[in-house]
């Protein structure tokens, strides 16, 4: 039976313990094809973290079925779905308590839960016909190119710097 939670979180102890248990719970692999033997060992996983006082975890499931995250997603059963779901939703509160800290909140939700960072970019602007010649002489207007093509940093076209010739 783990100690309870201090302040500080679990001592050093405790994590081992967890830890030796799954691996325990990891030299008997499940077949992630049996629906039933994975709603056992998910629950058996959950009971455990419970049980010891620790945060369930997306590796901390993978490695107590004897298998990665990355099989996990391959695998998809209703039972280990709802299992990931169920780690997913605790993480969620555990960050919103101050359990855990946002920053690691954020890096499981993009790693583990599918979440990304979202920016909508729209762009505005319209398609000229103008030809080249109509479009120099739109920018020597505001003064972006001298007449002839070279930009107000000496550039010419294509951005290369022109020479000037010896008198």
């Amino acid at each position: 039976m783990a100690r309870p939670r201090t302040a500080d979180g679990p001592a050093r102890e405790d994590y081992a313990r967890h830890t030796d248990d799954l691996m325990r719970l990891s030299r008997d692999p499940v077949r992630l094809q049996d629906p039933e033997a994975v709603g056992r060992r998910c629950e058996e996983y959950l009971a455990l973290c419970e049980q010891q006082s620790m945060n369930p975890t997306v590796p901390g499931l993978a490695l107590a079925l004897g298998t990665t995250p990355q099989e996990m997603a391959r695998h998809p059963s209703q039972q280990l779905v709802m299992t990931y779901r169920a780690v997913e939703s605790m993480s969620a509160q555990m960050a919103q308590d101050g359990r855990i800290p946002m920053a690691v909140y954020i890096f499981q939700a993009k790693n583990w839960f599918g979440y990304r960072d979202q920016q909508d970019v729209r762009v505005t602007g319209e398609v000229s016909e103008a030809s080249p010649r109509e479009v120099e002489a739109r920018y020597a207007k505001v003064g972006l190119v001298e007449q002839g093509g070279a930009a107000r940093d000496g550039r010419g076209r294509g951005g290369r710097r022109r020479r000037s010739l010896p008198d």
